[in-house]
């Protein structure tokens, strides 16, 4: 950035205030909001970058030949970058993947090669975490792009490339760059700072409606014990309803999962709708519970049948 960016107040209430960041990147301007709210420990921002003609972006002076497995849009260290950088001495990286968290063993994300090629994607999250599992950092971004990452290179989120990618296509740049991410910093490990729900609640807020028929007894049509499991998706088929329920980050101990209603007929199913086992169902004050097992980043189809749920 060449010059001192100005700072102003987008909006504020008693408890949020979102500020503005502008400034120039060369010649080209970005603005960066920061949201924050009181009690969150979410920080949410937003990057939008308007570009002047159509610049290339990457490591540069690499002339793209199919025969040659060296590619300008290889390494991300040319990229445009947000860079994060923490006092973390040891650092450890967690990444999320279709129902999966995989640690990474990689002393660092760079590579120039196609025959070199190491895995770098963010898909929801990355978490940079100490190694003492005392404290830790987590990235969520909006984008599905890839992180860098390594010794004496801090974790960073890339933001843009231009120029020839796969199989020799060319990516230009025809419109502004806007890309949203947030971080949480965070005691301990991602497990226990529940970081997959951190990002299942980013992803697919919460979404407020008017109803008419609502009252003070009225609430969710079911919970599961301490949190322990993320629901995938919930369905009729016919006067049944499915659940499906991923373990992200809890152990493989029973929770009790409790419907409001009763006259509830509970059972496990697999993928193709068999039968995988009946539970037994416990009815007490109007509700209706029993007790699954999931392990971890295991994925289970409930199948409830009730008229009065």
């Amino acid at each position: 950035m060449d010059q001192p960016a100005e700072v102003s107040v987008l909006e504020q209430g008693p408890l949020f205030v979102k500020v503005a960041v502008k400034g120039k990147i060369g010649k080209y301007s970005f603005t960066q909001t920061i949201r924050l709210t009181q009690g969150e420990p979410r920080i949410d921002m937003n990057v939008k970058l308007d570009w002047t003609g159509n610049p290339r972006v990457g490591e540069p002076g690499i002339e793209f030949r199919a025969d040659n497995p060296r590619k300008a849009f290889y390494d991300d260290r040319y990229k445009l970058l947000v860079y994060l950088p923490t006092q973390i001495a040891s650092q450890q990286i967690y990444k999320d993947a279709p129902f999966d968290v995989c640690e990474s063993r990689l002393e660092n994300t760079f590579f120039n090669r196609w025959d070199s090629i190491k895995h770098n994607i963010i898909l929801n999250w990355v978490d940079m975490a100490s190694k003492d599992n005392s404290c830790g950092l987590s990235l969520f971004t909006d984008h599905t792009t890839s992180y860098a990452h390594g010794k004496d290179f801090p974790l960073a989120l890339n933001v843009q490339y231009a120029g020839k990618g796969l199989w020799g296509r060319d990516y230009i740049i025809d419109r502004p760059t806007e890309i949203s991410y947030a971080l949480i910093p965070h005691a301990g490990t991602w497990e226990k700072s529940r970081i997959w729900t951190q990002s299942e609640r980013r992803n697919e807020p919460l979404v407020a409606t008017l109803g008419g028929g609502a009252t003070l007894t009225s609430g969710s049509l079911f919970r599961i014990e301490d949190n322990a499991y993320e629901l995938v998706s919930m369905v009729y088929r016919g006067n049944d309803l499915y659940i499906r329920l991923f373990n992200a980050q809890s152990d493989a101990s029973p929770k009790t999962i409790t419907f409001q209603g009763q006259d509830v007929k509970a059972s496990l199913v697999e993928l193709d709708n068999r039968l995988a086992e009946d539970l037994t169902v416990t009815e007490k004050k109007g509700a209706s519970s029993m007790r699954l097992s999931i392990p971890r980043y295991g994925i289970r189809t409930l199948k409830v049948s009730c008229k009065n749920i």
